[in-house]
């Protein structure tokens, strides 16, 4: 995670702004998180381990996905939404209005990318999908062809 709740200011904080010894709290759960920071991974906020959080799913997040958040204000990122519903929620990379914006770098299945669809439209959101397309251009596994 890069973005993280200050307990202090009651703002969101990016972890290029967060300090180590800081207390901040996670966007989704209100739960306690730490800052870290290696030789091998880039500074990031991670839960405690067994946190019960309902964005504890293992993936990481891509410097490319990164890189197209940061071009959006903070507070329009890593918006929680709750269905009042089912009381399921989900993080939006991006929610401007009733519009909310996916960055996909890595391989999504059908199931979660029609799960993540339904979710939001039910809630009345429409949904935008940013595909990171290069590698698999770059790798010829996707060709394009210009029609002139």
């Amino acid at each position: 995670m890069y973005l993280a709740l200050n307990p202090k200011t009651n703002q969101k904080i990016k972890i290029t702004d967060a300090i180590r010894k800081e207390a901040y709290t996670c966007l989704c759960s209100g739960s306690p998180i730490l800052v870290k920071e290696d030789k091998i991974r880039v500074k990031h906020f991670s839960h405690k381990p067994g946190a019960d959080c309902p964005s504890v799913d293992g993936s990481k997040m891509s410097e490319w996905h990164w890189q197209w958040q940061e071009l959006f204000h903070t507070d329009l990122r890593e918006i929680i939404i709750k269905d009042p519903a089912s009381g399921q929620m989900r993080r939006a990379d991006v929610l401007i209005g009733n519009t909310v914006i996916e960055f996909q770098n890595s391989p999504i299945s059908a199931e979660e990318f029609d799960a993540r669809n339904e979710f939001y439209t039910k809630l009345g959101y429409q949904v935008i999908w940013m595909f990171n397309m290069l590698e698999p251009v770059e790798c010829r596994r996707i060709r394009h062809h210009f029609i002139p």
